[in-house]
């Protein structure tokens, strides 16, 4: 959650490196979310500059995979977000299907991420495993063909915050500008690995991303 610094009025904290004030009982801590799918028919290669958009394509999408009422592009009515963070998760496991480890690796290594509010206020702008979540599951198994990982560490609070938490309202586009994509690396020489080849998944790919932080309770609760 963001730093707050308590003020000398009851119940009112002020957003570190923000300067906004806000009474703790009218937000609550959470995050909003979507996820996308990298497909596959587990024999071809994915396409150079593949690329999915985040927050907008929200059609009959249920709330295990987002939380944006399908108001593409922006947080639900009336609401407001200060993030201070953003996760990415690949899923591990899709329904009745294992996610391979080898394709989550070769996914999170392969992605890249924007999250941008407005086209203008870039927020995360990295390669995909440095967007931590924290969530997810991490070990070892004794199943065939298969394997535990999860991007980053696994605990949520040890994930890395943004450095000024990001105010985003009801009226700012965050879908319009935010991405994540797999590029071409045609500068690699040699032939293992080549560069110009994209990974193939055995299975789709799914990834969840999070913008966590304090919501504010719409204004009609």
């Amino acid at each position: 959650m963001a730093v707050l610094r308590a003020t000398d009025e009851t119940g009112v904290y002020e957003i570190e490196g923000l300067g906004t004030k806000i009474r703790l009982l009218e937000w609550r801590a959470g995050s909003f979310y979507d996820t996308v799918q990298f497909a596959s028919d587990g024999a071809t290669a994915q396409s150079p500059g593949a690329q999915q958009f985040l927050f907008q394509n929200l059609q009959s999408k249920n709330r295990q995979f987002t939380n944006l009422d399908n108001n593409a592009g922006r947080l639900p009515a009336l609401n407001e977000l200060i993030t201070n963070r953003v996760g990415a998760h690949a899923l591990q496991a899709f329904g009745n299907t294992v996610i391979s480890d080898s394709d989550i690796i070769k996914f999170v290594h392969a992605a890249y991420m924007r999250v941008s509010v407005n086209q203008t206020r870039i927020i995360f702008d990295k390669p995909l495993y440095t967007a931590q979540s924290g969530f997810g599951v991490t070990g070892s198994t004794t199943r065939n063909n298969t394997g535990v990982v999860t991007i980053g560490v696994p605990s949520a609070a040890a994930a890395p915050q943004l450095l000024v938490a990001q105010p985003i309202g009801p009226n700012d586009s965050i879908g319009t500008d935010s991405y994540i994509v797999l590029y071409n690396n045609n500068w690699i020489t040699g032939a293992n690995p080549s560069g110009g080849v994209l990974p193939t998944f055995a299975t789709s790919v799914f990834c969840t991303v999070f913008l966590d932080g304090l919501i504010k309770k719409p204004a009609t609760a």
